[in-house]
Formats: structure tokens, C-alpha cells, sequence
């Protein structure tokens, strides 16, 4: 049974300049997640006024920082069709799906282990949480889907890659 959908050529392209976009935003989410995290983590702690310390606002801001480069390097390797840049996005897809989790158990964990949490506070947190996750998720899923289409991976490798693969099956 074969669930693949067919695509044509502009719709490959149109659909890599969609996802170039995507990752243009992601890189600058990232960035401005690096400027909170200087802003309300790292001021703080070098003010005094922060209990935490400095060493997670630093591993904070190193994670944002990195994911904000490997979010530009692919999107401007996805605009060149790079097929190096594919291989990103796929993986940076995976990392997004996996690290969306671990993060919503570490805010989940910190605000229910306070000293008398609020319970509407964290079940509003929990709420936004899983529905940006999940919007997030859905949108790497189908990045997944995507990337990994004979169509579109005939436009990285090359237009005969596809009549190769094509060969391959039928013998």
C-alpha cells in the first residue's frame, strides 16, 4: 500500500520556499529566545537578584543561540536545495518533537514543585504549553512528511534521481 501523494514540480519548489520560510521564523524565535533568556535570566542573575545562579541562563542562552544558527544555516541551505539541508531540517524536526516534550515536563515539574503552587497558574501554563506544542509538532510532522517524499528528494538529488529509483522498484 503506497500512501505517497504526488507532487509536481512547482509544487515541490513552492513547498521548499514555504519550508525556507518556516525555518527563517524558527531561527528567529530562537533568537528572540535568546534575548529573554539574557533579559529575565541572566540580568537577574548577575544583579543578585535571581536565586537560580548563572549556570542555566548560560546553558539557556548557548541552546538558543545554536538553535538559532542550525535554523538559519538550513533555511538558507533549503533555499539553495542543498540536500545537506534537508537532512537538517528532518533532524531538526526530530529534535523539536522530542525537546518540546522535555521542556513541558521541566516547566510542568518546576511550577507543580513550588512551595504552594497555584493550581490555576499551572493548569493555564499546562493549557498554552500543549496547544503551542502542539500546533509545533504538527508542523514538524509535516516537515517530516515532506522531506522524506521521493518528489521532493528528487529535487535535491537531482531531476534523473527519481527515474533511477523509479528503475530500482519496478526490477
Amino acid at each position: 500500500m503506497n500512501f505517497s501523494i504526488e507532487i509536481s514540480e512547482r509544487s515541490a519548489k513552492d513547498g521548499i520556499n514555504l519550508f525556507t520560510a518556516y525555518h527563517y521564523l524558527l531561527a528567529v524565535l530562537s533568537l528572540a529566545g535568546a534575548l529573554a533568556v539574557i533579559i529575565f535570566a541572566l540580568f537577574p542573575a548577575f544583579s543578585g537578584e535571581s536565586e537560580t545562579g548563572v549556570f542555566f541562563p548560560i546553558v539557556g542562552l548557548i541552546v538558543a543561540l545554536a538553535l538559532t544558527g542550525a535554523y538559519f544555516y538550513t533555511a538558507r541551505g533549503l533555499a539553495a536545495t542543498k540536500n545537506q539541508a534537508r537532512m537538517y531540517a528532518i533532524f531538526l524536526s526530530f529534535v523539536g518533537i522530542f525537546g518540546g516534550l522535555i521542556a513541558i515536563l521541566a516547566v510542568m515539574v518546576g511550577l507543580v514543585n513550588s512551595p504552594e503552587p497555584n493550581w490555576m497558574n499551572v493548569g493555564v501554563t499546562a493549557f498554552a504549553l500543549i496547544m503551542g506544542y502542539s500546533l509545533l509538532s504538527f508542523l514538524d510532522v509535516f516537515v517530516l512528511i515532506f522531506f522524506t517524499n521521493d518528489r521532493i528528494r528528487s529535487v535535491f538529488y537531482g531531476s534523473d534521481w527519481l527515474a533511477q529509483a523509479k528503475e530500482e522498484v519496478e526490477e
